[in-house]
């Protein structure tokens, strides 16, 4: 039986779903156990409840590889010297854990290593017959130093990188000489027995409900969107609602989170923006809400944008690289040109006064949502894997 080692570099303690990578890696490893090939499944010790989701989801038939570990970082939310502090002592406990993975793996005889997101890159030298590289986001290319050392060690190391977006693929083909394959994210379920989660209903009735789901973090943007409904009159701004689920990860996201609250406070809108904090059933809480905000300054293909399309949930969103390859204005979303917080006060007002338009979207968003099932990931992943095995 061939082997293959799936590779998550992020720690997530007991917040498993609260960014989508995690859930493209359990589709990776629930893909690769179809495909016939035995799976060792490789994260950080800091993540506890994705650890058990693994045990209790696929019945002990993973072999679960993990140590201490700490995936390079720049830190770019972190401000002053704490940041270079933070540098330092990650690096030091990344030479630490490399020597420790290095060790643990050496004699499995590995077919393939697939490694989930570029933070992985300095693991890249790690052995195996086949080392694949599954992209998750777009930001990265903007580094041009940091994008040096990844697209070296990748020449080198990597046989096939994947890109769920044309537009990341367009970016790294730019400086990757190998095979690169697009590859969709795929849906995939965390849970069918959903916590019983209560969103008020008082006072509620007529309201527009928009949500966000995910990390806290400066580059999602949240602020503007909260800016933007500052700017509505009185009587429009009785008609929405803005509900923020999810946490912070470091220290820089949990500044921006108490920024958002001050900012809150600042505009006196306690009364329509609520902090949800983290939930790991979000799409219990998806079915709450009417429209879906996604305003980072990029990303790869979210896969709240896949848990909102699910549910018929139009996305209002900046017209950034990865956003605009699944999101298409007046079709599933409404796209806005990026970082202008009037046009997005303009198309909450859309939204609010044309029911039609709503209708049409939700609509559209439903029919979107086939495109990113699990069997054509599984086919896709097979026809990637034969070409190495």
């Amino acid at each position: 039986m061939k082997k293959i080692l799936i590779f998550f570099p992020f720690e997530m303690g007991e917040n498993a779903f609260s960014g989508g990578i995690p859930k493209v890696f359990l589709a990776n490893i629930e893909a690769a156990q179809k495909l016939g090939l035995f799976v060792f499944a490789f994260l950080p010790e800091n993540n506890a409840s994705l650890k058990r989701f693994i045990e209790q989801k696929f019945n002990g038939s993973i072999r679960i590889i993990s140590t201490n570990i700490s995936s390079i970082s720049l830190f770019f939310d972190v401000k002053g010297v704490l940041r270079y502090y933070l540098i330092l002592k990650n690096i030091f406990f990344f030479l630490i854990g490399y020597l420790k993975i290095y060790f643990k793996i050496r004699k499995l005889n590995l077919d393939i290593i697939h490694f989930h997101e570029h933070v992985c890159f300095p693991y890249f030298i790690l052995k195996s017959k086949c080392k694949i590289l599954h992209l998750h986001s777009y930001r990265f290319t903007k580094h041009a130093f940091l994008l040096k050392i990844i697209s070296k060690l990748s020449n080198k190391f990597i046989d096939i990188i994947l890109s769920p977006t044309a537009s990341i693929k367009n970016e790294i083909s730019r400086y990757y000489s190998g095979k690169i394959v697009l590859l969709k994210t795929p849906y995939f379920e965390i849970t069918k027995n959903h916590d019983k989660i209560v969103i008020e209903k008082n006072n509620t009735l007529n309201k527009i409900k928009f949500v966000y789901v995910g990390r806290i973090n400066r580059i999602k943007r949240i602020d503007h969107f909260i800016l933007a409904i500052s700017e509505l009159s009185d009587i429009d701004k009785n008609s929405i609602e803005f509900h923020i689920v999810g946490t912070y990860n470091t220290i820089g996201d949990k500044e921006y989170l108490d920024e958002l609250k001050m900012l809150v406070r600042a505009k006196h809108l306690n009364d329509l923006i609520f902090f949800r904090g983290y939930i790991a059933d979000v799409e219990e809480i998806i079915k709450n809400f009417d429209v879906g905000v996604i305003l980072s300054e990029s990303e790869a293909i979210p896969m709240v944008g896949i848990e909102l399309f699910k549910y018929g949930k139009p996305i209002i969103a900046y017209d950034v690289p990865g956003i605009n390859d699944f999101c298409i204005t007046s079709v599933n979303s409404i796209l806005i040109k990026d970082n202008d917080i009037t046009n997005l006060r303009v198309s909450i007002l859309q939204i609010l006064h044309c029911q039609d338009l709503l209708v049409a979207l939700s609509k559209n968003a439903a029919s979107s949502f086939n495109q990113f099932s699990f069997d054509s990931f599984l086919e896709s992943l097979n026809n990637i894997y034969s070409l190495k095995l």
